[in-house]
């Protein structure tokens, strides 16, 4: 890999880390405000983020592996309050950053491995993007 292919996944996947990190820390606050018949989801909502937040615990692990590991700042501000269409935004935003990674990483057996773990992360996410949206209507 050169040094631009180098810098070009470390830009793509800080950016993927910090909309993962705002995703994690916005999901939670909107789970935990859930109120009335929508309270029924905060389980289900808190299931799939925390299996967001083990998958972004392994992205960061591969991130400082492939030594493209660079600092980064979470989105905020993040609001305790039960703002589904923004939640739902961020999300999207996260997975399309996910999906920059994929095309960045290479052909090594790395690769293939941060790529099979990108991929499962995006299933959680597209899963929990549904969920979302059947929550709000």
């Amino acid at each position: 890999m050169s040094d631009d292919q180098r810098e070009e996944l470390a830009r793509v996947m800080t950016e993927a880390l910090a909309l993962c990190a705002a995703c994690v820390q916005q999901t939670a606050a909107v789970a935990a405000s859930l109120r009335g018949p929508l309270a029924a989801a905060e389980g289900p909502v808190t299931e799939l983020n925390l299996a967001g937040f083990a998958h972004l615990q392994r992205l960061v692990a591969k991130v400082a592996e492939a030594g493209v590991a660079r600092p980064y700042e979470v989105p905020g501000p993040i609001r305790p309050e039960p703002d589904l269409a923004g939640l739902i935004r961020l999300e999207e935003s996260a997975l399309a950053a996910l999906h920059a990674i994929i095309p960045e990483s290479g052909e090594s057996a790395d690769a293939e491995a941060l790529e099979h773990l990108v991929e499962h992360f995006l299933l959680t996410k597209r899963e929990l993007i549904e969920l979302l949206r059947r929550l709000a209507g």
